[in-house]
C-alpha cells in the first residue's frame, strides 16, 4: 500500500489538477489534454500501487479516494 505521505501527495496533486481544470475550461484544447493526461497518469500510478499491495477489496485506499474525488 502507498505510504501515508504518498497518499497525501497524490490527493493534493489531484486536487490541484482538478482546480486547474476548472480554471482552464476556456483554455486551449492542448492545455485541457495535458491536465487530463496528468490525471490519468496519477490514477494509473495509484492503480499500480493498489495492485502491488494486494489489498482487501473492501478497504478504501488512495486509489478509491482519488476516484471519488474525480467523480
Amino acid at each position: 500500500m502507498a505510504s501515508a505521505s504518498a497518499s497525501v501527495d497524490s490527493k493534493a496533486e489531484l486536487t490541484a489538477l482538478l482546480e486547474q481544470w476548472e480554471r482552464e475550461q476556456q483554455g486551449s484544447t492542448q492545455e485541457l489534454v495535458n491536465i487530463i493526461t496528468k490525471i490519468s497518469e496519477l490514477v494509473e500510478k495509484e492503480t499500480e500501487e493498489y495492485h502491488k499491495a494486494d489489498p482487501d477489496p473492501l478497504m478504501i485506499d488512495t486509489l478509491g479516494e482519488l476516484i471519488q474525488n474525480v467523480c
